[in-house]
C-alpha cells in the first residue's frame, strides 16, 4: 500500500478523489501546494482547489479533508455525485 509522503493518505483509492498519485504524493497535497506557491489566479491548481472546496472535499483554507470510508461511500463524497463532475 503506497501512501502520500506529505500526509500519509493512501494513494489511488478509487472512492477518494484526492488520493490520486502525483509522483508519490497525493493530489490533495500537491494541488494545494501548487495553488499556495503560485498565487496566480490563472493557475489551474488554484481553480481546482476552489472547486474542491465547493464540493466539500477540502477545508475552507484549501487543505484536503481526511478520507474515511463508510458502508455508503466515502465521507468526502457519500453519493459519488461530485466525483462524476471531474475526470482524474
Amino acid at each position: 500500500m503506497e501512501t502520500c509522503r506529505l500526509c500519509g493518505r493512501r494513494l489511488d483509492v478509487e472512492a477518494d478523489p484526492l488520493s490520486g498519485d502525483c509522483g508519490g504524493d497525493c493530489w490533495g497535497c500537491i494541488c494545494w501546494v501548487e495553488a499556495e506557491m503560485s498565487g496566480a489566479e490563472d493557475n489551474p491548481s488554484v481553480e481546482m482547489v476552489r472547486k474542491e472546496i465547493e464540493w466539500g472535499w477540502r477545508e475552507a483554507d484549501g487543505r484536503a479533508k481526511p478520507f474515511t470510508t463508510t458502508e455508503f461511500g466515502s465521507a468526502l463524497d457519500p453519493t459519488g455525485a461530485a466525483a462524476k463532475k471531474v475526470a482524474f
